[in-house]
């Protein structure tokens, strides 16, 4: 989530700790920190959407369990239900697999149900649902039907220096209940450079006790602009994490790499690597985009203000904008578009519409997928995509889309 505040000097500064959104995949790579390279194999299949989805939720007019504002997390439990998570509204909700209602739970509060946020929503196992609330430090467990089964404050025990003292984001559960969960250290500003975050995840027990760091890497780039303020550059990298099995991958876009640590090996284990080939745009044709995508793109003034007064022999493009990996364990890769995907411009936290790229866990390309614009993918299951869909009217909508493939 992402707030103005002002900074000592009463200049307008954005705070973005929570800007980010969790992703899931998977990869493979031989030896114990080794780079797998994409070569050339034979064309990958082209894939596409069904033309309407399969199941929809949301209208502006229907009942309250029908009005959704900030869908940040959707999953499937393993009868065939829908759990779709709302993070502005407090509201967790479980539909049928044919798009029919059957209950809404949580509420604003510090009581046993209630939340103070909503980060991170996963299937515990059966039809349990555990939720993340980065607020209240903790998390619940409900059944399907609302109803708590417990609840689990984070518990760091004896401090440790490289352990964080509280955390932001949900990053995946692994099959014995443990999760990840990132912290976000924000550089201390220096006018006119370019500085990176710190994420730190860690590994924690099922009941929220502290097991140990994982990593730290590079999360969200940021600048003060003297006179204007301080915020994330507009092609900042956007860092995407999550667990398969015990495995934790992480990657920032940024230079195609992606990282991917076994949680049961020791922690000196240095992380196994994936490097898919893409060629990004440049910093020139990235600000010609964006600039060209900024008039009636209704971005907020502040984030204009930060492009139009940034340097722009800064930084560089990442190469990829977002990723998921479907229960096939394949990996879905989104091509960053600057007229899509710059900070400035970007219409949900995790991005919407684009082209896609299916590989394996080795990098062999599948398919490539371009989703339509105001289509934001959330997880992939068979031939299906959970998505966030926007209409002409901005109204918030669930959807599940079919994927097609070539005959």
């Amino acid at each position: 989530m992402t707030s103005l505040t002002k900074d000592p000097g009463g200049r307008s500064r954005l705070d973005s700790r929570c800007f980010f959104q969790a992703a899931v995949l998977v990869a493979v790579c031989a030896g114990a920190s080794c780079t797998a390279q994409q070569t050339d194999k034979p064309a990958a299949e082209e894939w596409s959407l069904s033309n309407e989805p399969i199941v929809s939720i949301g209208r502006v007019n229907g009942p309250r369990e029908e009005l959704f504002t900030q869908i940040g997390h959707a999953f499937r439990l393993g009868d065939g239900r829908y759990v779709i998570a709302d993070g502005r509204q407090l509201r967790v909700s479980v539909w049928s697999a044919d798009g029919r209602f059957h209950t809404a739970f949580g509420r604003a509060g510090e009581g046993p149900g209630e939340f103070g946020g909503i980060m991170g929503a996963w299937p515990a196992g059966g039809d349990t649902i555990a939720v993340w609330d980065p607020s209240l430090q903790r998390i619940t467990r409900f059944l399907a039907d609302g109803s708590v089964v417990r609840t689990d404050r984070l518990s760091f025990g004896p401090r440790d220096a490289a352990a964080p003292r509280r955390a932001d984001g949900f990053y995946g559960a692994m099959p014995d209940g443990r999760i990840v969960l990132a912290s976000i250290s924000i550089t201390r500003r220096v006018p006119d450079q370019l500085l990176p975050d710190t994420m730190t995840f860690a590994l924690f027990d099922p009941d929220g006790r502290f097991v140990r760091v994982i990593a730290s890497r590079i999360g969200m780039q940021r600048m003060m602009v003297r006179d204007v303020g301080s915020g994330p550059v507009p092609f900042s990298s956007w860092p995407s994490a999550a667990v398969i099995s015990h495995t934790f991958v992480y990657t920032n876009g940024l230079d195609g790499v992606i990282d991917f640590f076994d949680t049961q090996a020791t922690a000196s284990q240095p992380p196994r690597t994936l490097r898919v080939d893409s060629t990004p745009f440049t910093l020139e044709e990235a600000w010609r985009r964006l600039d060209t995508a900024i008039p009636g793109s209704g971005a907020m003034p502040i984030m204009v203000q930060l492009a139009q007064a940034a340097r722009r022999d800064l930084g560089q493009v990442p190469h990829f904008a977002r990723m998921i990996a479907d229960d096939l364990g394949r990996v879905w890769l989104k091509d960053y578009d600057p007229a899509i995907d710059a900070l400035t411009v970007r219409k949900y936290p995790f991005g919407d519409g684009g082209r896609w790229r299916i590989v394996q866990p080795d990098g062999r390309a599948v398919a490539t997928l371009s989703v339509p614009r105001g289509i934001a993918p959330l997880a992939v299951h068979r031939d299906e995509i959970l998505a966030v869909l926007r209409d002409e009217l901005d109204v918030e909508r669930f959807v599940v889309y079919r994927i097609v493939r070539p005959a």
